[in-house]
């Protein structure tokens, strides 16, 4: 497993990894196979135009990721 792991200024933060498995379900030509996954955050709350007390912690966050399934059969 490979990851990055990034933050600046303690809002803005970005993931990303990476993983290489072998299952013997994914085929014997190449039991191997690649996934990559990544995701962006933004805490909201530590910018300056942030001032609304009710919410003092506040942070949106997108991911994509790949898995491996086995196809069912039946």
């Amino acid at each position: 497993i490979k990851l990055i792991d990034t933050v600046y200024n303690d809002t803005y933060m970005a993931t990303f990894s990476f993983r290489r498995d072998g299952y013997s379900a994914f085929g014997t030509t190449n039991p191997y196979a690649n996934f990559f996954s990544g995701a962006l955050a933004w805490t909201f709350t530590n910018e300056n135009f942030w001032n609304w007390k009710p919410l003092s912690s506040g942070k949106l966050r997108v991911s994509f990721g790949q898995n491996g399934n086995r196809t069912s059969r039946g």
